[in-house]
């Protein structure tokens, strides 16, 4: 890869429309492909929503609406973290990566998993795909 990167087609400029680290992403073979890193976080999403329903924890009903004016991180004063990740997490994480929004630079929700389910053996893989969610946005790279 040193020798693909040392025998690049284009000099390192300042004031260029394309970054040189841009360039590198796109330029080399498997590089940067956008389409296929936001498949593969809806992906990780859908086997999210799997896994909650795999542990029983996704609610057919949404929580009340005043249940839904939280004021803290996570929905830590109104829901359960459960409930957080089905009724906000996941729409809003599914409308980003469709492009209706704009994705975070950075995601802590599988740090957060961790810290809620401490001890949970059950959840380990949950925990495991939300990490990897937060791998997959904060470096613009498939997930593990």
């Amino acid at each position: 890869m040193c020798q693909q990167v040392l025998a690049r087609p284009w000099p390192l400029r300042k004031n260029t429309r394309m970054s040189w680290l841009s360039r590198l992403r796109t330029g080399l073979p498997g590089g940067f492909d956008e389409a296929a890193w936001r498949a593969a976080l809806a992906r990780q999403l859908d086997a999210i929503e799997a896994e909650l329903r795999g542990l029983g924890w996704w609610q057919a009903q949404a929580p009340p609406p005043e249940a839904m004016r939280f004021t803290r991180a996570f929905g830590a004063d109104t829901l359960a973290f459960s409930q957080w990740l089905q009724f906000v997490f996941l729409p809003n994480a599914r409308e980003a990566v469709a492009g209706r929004r704009t994705l975070p630079q950075r995601s802590t929700v599988g740090a957060q998993a961790v810290r809620e389910f401490d001890g949970m053996d059950d959840a380990e893989r949950l925990c495991s795909l939300l990490s990897g969610f937060d791998f997959a946005v904060e470096r613009k790279q498939l997930p593990p």
